[in-house]
């Protein structure tokens, strides 16, 4: 089946189609309802069948798919099964959708969504091959012959797309298409021929005279002479939108891995009588349950239904290396633009300090500017907000758990072992209350986190509002390059 399943209501099937037509030129596979269902067969087992096995779902946000019990039926499917969400905004925003469809919302998760601006889905290729290879898809893989994104862009900007389809048409044809794949595989950065070699030779002029008489002293030219392109805010531009792509792919490994499986393999150990724990579903078993449902509500679901802890914490794991290789490739990306960077680097680089989640930098100050206020009040809006909706009701329902536990912890040696497993699922989350719980001071720590729930307020209150003041102040030049990090309208 397809590599994506696109999820839309039937008023946005244009659009719906104008991605498939975008996703399957760079060499993806798409499938959507109106083109791809076979007439006479149920269309229910067709759209499940559909989900169940593509790799990517692309959620079409609309003010029309909002209210459609069909592609909620849909946003279910996709996740009960495990599969991840690239969510695309049309006419409503991020704000909008998650207050209208909370269901959504949790199933969508901390997927970064990407508004589709009124020039249509041409302008947002970029982000949607770069959003695909971090979910593990890899257009190369896929095509002998396919336009990459970028150049994609460039073309529609130039008026050529016709032209492109038409190559792209005679080349597919070319009985040299082998030879033409493993040439490809052998030079994967050697850029495509687009044009006519006259066009290509003038450009190669042009650029070796500005290369000859630019001045060696400015950082950002020497960059460009090191295969940089564009001044300073178009490489910013360019910069961040891999940025945000890396971070959401690694915060994504981190919820799974380093959250949800500490969880899961507490779970599991103590169903199993593993380390000294008790075995069965008992009711130090029924306390693991809530950070399990605070964390993944589907997934707590499978387990209350009958499915073990085990089971589920395989599969989990099962796409460990795959996360891991798509953080990486995105990392990879991202270091050889961010040389391109002058004056904003040093912002940028400590803003990379995100994705050592949960150690983030304590204080998180403002760098050097011309963008370090906006970066600082991002970052500290980023923390004190949307860390901790992620990490609050997981850390007070461990909280809870050990409250619990630990009065019978000194007398009963399996609970001491229970409770060494919610210490170790706690640990990665929240490092400095877990150390309170090691040394006994659980409950001190529960009642310091629940009494200060008024004082965070404020401060979530006070970093949205120091956030979306930095963002405003910015030059024009720099929020049309910083959009990727804008406040949601």
């Amino acid at each position: 089946m397809a590599d994506v399943f696109i999820s839309h209501a039937e008023e946005d099937t244009s659009l719906a189609s104008d991605i498939a037509d975008a996703i399957e030129r760079l060499g993806f596979s798409a499938w959507y309802y109106e083109r791809d269902t076979i007439l006479g067969k149920s269309y229910i087992l067709q759209v499940g069948e559909a989900i169940d096995t593509c790799r990517v779902v692309i959620l079409l946000i609309s003010s029309h798919s909002l209210g459609s019990h069909q592609v909620t039926k849909e946003v279910v499917r996709a996740h009960e099964s495990n599969k991840p969400f690239m969510p695309l905004l049309t006419d409503v925003s991020h704000g909008e959708f998650q207050t209208r469809q909370p269901e959504w919302r949790t199933a969508v998760g901390a997927a970064a969504s990407v508004r589709i601006p009124p020039e249509g889905v041409s302008r947002i290729v970029p982000q949607l091959t770069r959003g695909l290879s971090a979910l593990g898809l890899h257009p190369a893989e896929r095509a002998a012959i396919s336009t990459t994104a970028t150049e994609y862009h460039e073309i529609q900007h130039a008026g050529q797309a016709d032209v492109l389809r038409q190559q792209d048409a005679t080349r597919a044809r070319q009985p040299e298409l082998h030879q033409h794949r493993a040439l490809r595989r052998a030079a994967p950065h050697k850029t495509r021929l687009l044009v006519g070699g006259g066009i290509a030779a003038g450009v190669a002029f042009v650029l070796l005279f500005a290369l000859l008489h630019r001045p060696l002293s400015s950082p950002i030219q020497s960059a460009q002479r090191a295969g940089c392109q564009g001044d300073e805010i178009a490489t910013l531009g360019k910069v961040v939108p891999i940025y945000v792509q890396w971070h959401t792919s690694r915060h994504a490994e981190w919820g799974e891995d380093e959250v949800k499986d500490p969880i899961l393999e507490a779970m599991a150990k103590e169903e199993e009588g593993q380390e000294g724990t008790t075995r069965g579903r008992g009711p130090v078993f029924q306390l693991m349950l809530p950070l399990l449902e605070a964390a993944d509500a589907a997934k707590a679901e499978r387990v209350k239904s009958g499915t073990r802890a085990s089971v589920v914490l395989q599969e989990l794991r099962a796409g460990k290396a795959e996360r891991q290789g798509a953080v990486a490739r995105l990392h990879k990306d991202f270091e050889p633009s961010l040389t391109c960077l002058s004056t904003s680097r040093p912002a940028i680089e400590y803003l990379t300090r995100l994705n050592q989640m949960p150690n983030f930098p304590t204080p998180i100050v403002d760098p050097e500017e011309p963008i370090g206020r906006f970066v600082g009040a991002y970052m500290r809006k980023h923390v004190i907000v949307n860390h901790d909706q992620f990490t609050r009701h997981i850390v007070i329902s461990a909280l809870n758990a050990y409250k619990d536990i630990q009065p019978s912890a000194k007398q009963s040696v399996t609970r001491a072992a229970s409770l060494a497993l919610i210490e170790k699922a706690l640990e990665k989350l929240e490092p400095k209350i877990a150390a309170e719980v090691r040394q006994g001071r659980g409950e001190k720590a529960r009642k310091d986190f629940l009494d200060g729930e008024a004082d965070l307020k404020k401060r979530q209150t006070k970093a949205t509002k120091d956030y979306e003041d930095a963002y405003q102040m910015l030059a024009k030049a720099y929020k049309e390059a910083l959009t990727d990090l804008a406040p949601q309208s």
